[in-house]
């Protein structure tokens, strides 16, 4: 089942049978992030309550049998979920409001308790947990130059517990890094302008070089071996290892114009399948950019992203997909939800 949100509400759905699951309804709040639980029973989700000063962003929790609880309120927006691989307690990545902020603050949320504490600051939204419970995500030492949106820092490991982080290979990258790790936790594939062994070898722009964030690449660390490697030739904007760790999908630009193509690796032996080559990794939103995830659905699907031509050569917009890695068939899957999510509101 894949879980989302959207004007009407949060849901839960399963394309294979066609069948929707109304995890909270829109008159709730304004919904946002929504992530299943480890064991796939439970849904950690956020919600917008409130208006004008009085907003929140609220994060809720969904038992197995049903029923919804609060667990916290922050006042800034909330960038990032995710849940611990014991199925105790959530993180999220909340903006920093300060003016000297160079990244996010990292939360830990007990979901029996609702106890909340802050774990890390100035780190990227993006984190993952490894199965040993340790923090992947990219800490921020400071910014190249000042308004630049360039960072600099590294891709680190955060014990949670005690809050210490450990740096292990130094990057530059955007607001937003991005990056997976293998299912074993002994690898992390990230998305950075440049990346190396140490700071002195991190190459950067000059003082009066201009700095697109947007120009990333992708890189593999392993944690065991110490090894950087790059991943793929050119422009990378979104990775992800597979649930099995055999495979990689990435979505590079292409070398002439504005497309982006999706593609898959076989990790064993290095061979390379296009997808797509025409999918959209963000929709605007609000005179803002919201980035679109793509998400495995096993081993050998993925679920992505789009755009579809609705009327004439202007009218478009973002339909979802899955692709099957193996025979490489797409197919549209858009209209089936929007039928589904019609039916539930209309009820």
């Amino acid at each position: 089942r894949i879980a989302f949100s959207r004007s009407e509400g949060i849901f839960a759905v399963d394309l294979e049978k066609q069948a929707l699951e109304t995890i909270a309804p829109a008159g709730d709040g304004k919904p946002t992030l929504v992530r299943w639980s480890p064991d796939g029973k439970k849904v950690a989700y956020f919600m917008i309550t409130g208006e004008g000063f009085g907003e929140s962003h609220e994060l809720f929790l969904r038992g197995e049998a049903g029923t919804a609880k609060s667990l916290y309120k922050v006042d800034q927006p909330v960038l990032f979920l995710q849940w611990s691989p014991d199925g105790k307690s959530v993180t999220f990545a909340q903006a920093d409001s300060s003016g000297e902020a160079k990244g996010a603050v990292l939360h830990l949320v007990d979901v029996e308790s609702g106890e909340d504490k802050v774990i890390a600051k100035e780190v990227s939204a993006v984190h993952h947990w490894t199965p040993e419970g340790w923090i992947v995500l990219f800490q921020v030492d400071g910014e190249h130059k000042e308004g630049s949106g360039l960072f600099v820092g590294a891709i680190a490991t955060l014990d949670p517990k005690s809050g210490e982080i450990k740096e292990h290979v130094h990057a530059s990258s955007g607001r937003n890094a991005w990056l997976s790790i293998s299912p074993d936790g002994s690898k992390v594939a990230f998305l950075a302008l440049a990346a190396a062994m140490t700071h002195e070898e991190l190459q950067l722009p000059g003082e009066e070089e201009g700095v697109d964030t947007n120009e990333t690449h992708a890189f593999v660390y392993d944690f065991a071996a110490k090894k950087l490697d790059a991943f793929a030739d050119g422009v990378v904007q979104y990775l992800a290892y597979s649930p099995d760790g055999q495979r990689m999908m990435w979505v590079s630009k292409a070398e002439v114009g504005d497309a982006k193509i999706l593609r898959s690796r076989q990790l064993s032996t290095g061979e390379d399948k296009e997808l797509d080559g025409d999918v959209v990794t963000e929709a605007s939103k609000d005179m803002s950019s919201v980035p679109l995830y793509y998400v495995w659905l096993d081993a050998n699907r993925i679920f992505y992203w789009k755009m579809k031509i609705t009327y004439g050569r202007t009218a478009s917009q973002i339909a979802a997909h899955i692709v099957d890695v193996t025979s490489g068939k797409s197919k549209n899957v858009q209209y089936v939800i929007d039928k589904l999510v019609d039916e539930a509101s209309s009820k």
